[in-house]
């Protein structure tokens, strides 16, 4: 299993997390924070993947996995996933006291051949 590459960076109130993720289908990530950290895991598609003898071979495919401390507890229940031209990104606002959860992305449609944007929701207002 490979390991997801990450940035993550606070900005204002939010921290934010972004990953390449070429290839990823939104139904195929799991996103869920636990307290103070933040897990993720998707199963990326590629191109000729399958019965290929590779002269080289740099985009990996298959299973992906990440976990990171956050900086600051924040309010899962409140988070934004977005997938936009291979790079996810997860938006967490902070919070004065950490509440876990697993963020949903909605499935847009598939990739398969075909360019697709998925822009996530707007960040959710405190219940």
């Amino acid at each position: 299993m490979k390991r997801l590459p990450v940035n993550l960076y606070r900005r204002n109130n939010r921290v934010v997390v972004t990953a390449p993720s070429p290839g990823l289908e939104p139904a195929n990530m799991r996103i869920e924070v636990r307290g103070r950290r933040l897990s993720m895991e998707h199963d990326a598609r590629g191109p000729g993947q399958d019965r290929v003898d590779y002269v080289r071979r740099e985009w990996r495919t298959g299973p992906a996995r990440r976990a990171v401390v956050l900086p600051a507890p924040v309010d899962a229940r409140r988070a934004n996933a977005t997938y936009d031209n291979g790079v996810l990104t997860v938006i967490l606002p902070v919070a004065p006291k950490a509440t876990s959860g697993v963020i949903e992305m909605p499935k847009v449609g598939t990739a398969k051949g075909r360019a697709v944007r998925h822009v996530g929701r707007e960040l959710r207002a405190a219940s």
